[in-house]
């Protein structure tokens, strides 16, 4: 990182990932690069604020903090619409921001965190009373391991190799019960499948692949 005054001690952020996302900030937005998987999967990111939304996007890489900025000065639909980014951590962000956001969405994130329980505690600190978190994230099963990292990754090269480790994913019920545990029940599980023939994501009942929920934060 090219700013080393972040310090990553008892952090949800593991350094070796973010150095790893950081050497592809000049090919992200590149729709046929290395990311173009995650293209065509997160199909919110930025759109939100082309919709409307105030939006706002926080990365523990000041490089691909910066690789947002430039997209967003160089796309119209968005600036209008003036959202911010921070180079933070999310446990600092939710420091600042309390009860603050309507709705937060962490699509493919906690699999490269350390500490999942503070990950999770620190983006429901950052919700309003009654406010929705959606997450996504690969499934900790043996189908993710074969297809989703060692074919894909090492065989295939349809993403970069190293991206995922199989011990930082998670199952479904664990994720469900850090976020019951924060007083966010989950209200919606689905499962995200990719059809390799068409290279585009769609919904299932099955959550052996990748799975998204939605939570709701109690009033209370």
């Amino acid at each position: 990182m090219s700013n080393g005054s972040m310090s990553f001690n008892q952090s949800t952020v593991d350094p070796e990932d973010v150095k790893r996302h950081s050497k592809l900030a000049e090919s992200w937005w590149d729709l046929n690069g290395p990311m173009k998987l995650l293209h065509a999967y997160n199909s919110v990111r930025q759109a939100l604020a082309e919709l409307g939304a105030n939006m706002t996007g926080i990365d523990a890489s000041e490089e691909l903090v910066e690789v947002a900025k430039e997209h967003t000065y160089n796309n119209p639909s968005i600036i209008s619409n003036n959202p911010t980014y921070y180079f933070t951590t999310v446990e600092q962000h939710s420091e600042q921001f309390r009860n603050h956001y309507d709705a937060v969405v962490a699509s493919e994130i906690i699999e490269h965190v350390m500490d999942k329980e503070l990950f999770v505690k620190s983006c429901v600190k950052t919700l309003k009373p009654g406010g929705i978190i959606f997450i996504t994230t690969p499934s900790k099963t043996r189908f993710t391991q074969i297809f989703s990292i060692f074919f894909a990754e090492n065989i295939l090269g349809m993403i970069p190799k190293g991206t995922h480790q199989y011990d930082k994913l998670m199952t479904p019920e664990q994720l469900k019960l850090l976020l019951n545990q924060n007083n966010c029940p989950v209200e919606v599980t689905r499962g995200i499948t990719f059809n390799p023939l068409t290279s585009r994501f769609s919904l299932t009942d099955s959550t052996r692949m990748t799975f998204a929920v939605k939570a709701v934060k109690n009033a209370n």
